[in-house]
């Protein structure tokens, strides 16, 4: 019975996650393709069949983080809002990724530190484009006065590199340090809190003023039903001191 296409997509999935934690504890040198096999349960055999080579399934572990973590950069910078809450969207997004994706930050930064196999031939097609489009969010939140001027656009991509990944690649650091786990919820949120605090302190421009949603205010209340429409009475002038007196019915 030939195997369905969304099991060989979830084969393929789990290969690639113990893949990228392979690669990000050993290297590339380090992992061999029998290692993972044996994490994924498979032959060896069968793990060439979906990949043909270690270079091969190496490069679609990259791909696959250029496209889930560079994409989120992206999005963030092409989508409607102030640059503050763009800025704001692309922390929650990038940190939430990498807090999901365990070794994703110390595989990438592993590559990027030692100028890997990957990096070494296709930085230019995958990893330049993202660093260029955060650049570009720099460079046009200056020019709309949200960001200061002072700042160089490209330290500040290359400091934001650090500030994204360096925690989610040393979490044996951290746990001795902050008594906590780096990929714990609770740590994850106070995360993303603290990254917008410290990137607005660096990026905004003196005396900018971040714009606070205001609070969604109560409906109105309905106004009150008019009472049903009678028959109009005319009742006559009383002269002045008198006291009118009721009508009497005939």
């Amino acid at each position: 019975m030939t195997q369905s296409a969304p099991n060989s997509t979830s084969r393929r999935d789990l290969i690639l996650e113990a893949a990228t934690r392979l690669f990000a504890e050993r290297g590339y040198e380090g992992a061999s393709m029998a290692d993972l096999a044996e994490s994924v349960g498979l032959r060896k055999a069968s793990l060439f069949h979906h990949f043909a080579s270690k270079d091969a399934l190496y490069n679609a572990v990259f791909e696959r983080l250029v496209h889930n973590l560079g994409g989120l950069v992206i999005e963030a910078a092409q989508t409607e809002g102030s640059f503050v809450e763009r800025l704001d969207l692309m922390t929650d997004s990038f940190v939430s990724a990498l807090g999901v994706q365990v070794s994703a930050a110390r595989l990438i930064l592993r590559e990027l530190m030692d100028w890997g196999p990957f990096v070494r031939v296709r930085f230019a097609e995958t990893w330049l484009p993202v660093l260029k489009a955060a650049e570009r969010f720099v460079e046009d939140g200056q020019r709309e006065g949200s960001f200061s001027a002072e700042l160089s656009p490209r330290h500040v991509i290359l400091s934001g590199l650090s500030l994204y990944m360096t925690t989610f690649a040393i979490g044996g650091v951290v746990e001795q340090f902050a008594s906590s786990d780096c990929f714990a919820p609770d740590f994850i949120e106070e995360r993303k809190k603290q990254l917008r605090t410290q990137l607005h302190a660096m990026l905004l421009r003196p005396g900018y003023v971040v714009q606070v949603a205001a609070a969604p205010q109560a409906a109105a209340p309905a106004p009150a039903a008019a009472a049903p429409a009678t028959e109009a009475t005319e009742t006559p002038a009383t002269p002045e001191g008198e006291t009118a007196s009721p009508s009497l019915g005939h």
